[in-house]
């Protein structure tokens, strides 16, 4: 994260890396848990960062499957993120791409966030 102030804009930087290879012909979703607090829209725009092998463009929306995006469910602070039907992320290579939240209004310790892949 690059701003630990309440209320203000912050990126998030994520890095992600499989043990096993994912396929967006098998309906991959990523999804990034315990955002609590972070306040998002609720459609998420991915952006890229420098050696991030484009991870950006791997995954799409998973309702309207629009490349870049993520879908925000404020009511259990997830980001779901779906492998674009025709990418696949390869095991044992970083991936990494950036959104950007705002932090909630009061100050707290940062959550332990986690990635689920199903």
């Amino acid at each position: 994260q690059q701003s630990l102030l309440a209320a203000l804009s912050n990126t998030l930087t994520i890095t992600l890396q499989a043990n096993v290879e994912l396929s967006g012909a098998d309906a991959s979703l990523l999804t990034i848990t315990n955002l609590t607090g972070a306040i998002l829209p609720a459609t998420v725009s991915l952006l890229p960062v420098t050696n991030g092998n484009e991870a950006e463009y791997l995954f799409c929306h998973p309702t309207t499957f629009t490349s870049r995006e993520g879908a925000w469910d404020s009511t259990s602070a997830t980001l779901t993120l779906k492998l674009c039907a025709d990418k696949t992320l390869d095991s044992a290579t970083d991936y990494v791409f950036a959104f950007v939240i705002t932090n909630p209004a009061a100050a707290r310790e940062s959550p332990a966030v986690g990635v689920v892949a199903t």
